[in-house]
């Protein structure tokens, strides 16, 4: 079974898209840290910290958890961030050769890329919904947010393996 050691190594140029994606993650990242910075002080001790799948909260704690949805979006930025940059350790639906790999590789790149702008804006969402309702301004966290970023997330899944099992059958017919 081939591993990374035998995949090609390929330099890949970045596409205008991707640094619009990688850029929107950044922002995401960031905004999520200025909506707990900026709110910080009109919070209440008590916050919720998990919600229902109706979006109500379910479990109460004091405002300190909130710091841990910047952080793990922090920790998955990074993750991300270095995962993307090393494409011939991943798994493909085929087999990668000097023939494939660099289709093969740009769409597991671009792949981590969109997830990782999708999970970014997620815990974003999180974070401002998460304040709304500690600040009483909300009573539930909107079902608009979670199916929109559910979805998006499926999308980019649905459009990756189309794309990439396309791409294992050209090759294999070559």
């Amino acid at each position: 079974m081939p591993n990374a050691s035998t995949r090609p190594k390929i330099p890949l140029s970045r596409s205008p898209m991707l640094v619009l994606l990688e850029a929107a993650a950044l922002t995401g990242l960031v905004l999520g840290l200025i909506l707990v910075a900026a709110n910080w002080s009109a919070l209440p001790e008590r916050i919720p910290h998990h919600f229902n799948f109706r979006g109500t909260p379910d479990a109460w704690g004091r405002k300190k958890i909130l710091l841990l949805l910047p952080v793990v979006a922090f920790i998955l930025y990074v993750g991300l961030t270095v995962a993307q940059r090393l494409p011939r350790h991943f798994n493909f639906l085929g087999p990668v050769d000097e023939g494939s790999a660099a289709d093969q590789y740009r769409l597991a790149r671009a792949l981590i890329v969109c997830l990782k702008a999708e999970v970014l804006w997620f815990f974003t969402f999180l974070v401002w919904g998460t304040i709304r309702v500690g600040l009483e301004e909300a009573s539930v966290l909107p079902m608009w947010g979670t199916l929109t970023f559910g979805g998006a997330i499926g999308m980019t899944l649905m459009v990756y393996f189309f794309a990439a099992f396309r791409t294992c059958r050209k090759k294999a017919k070559v």
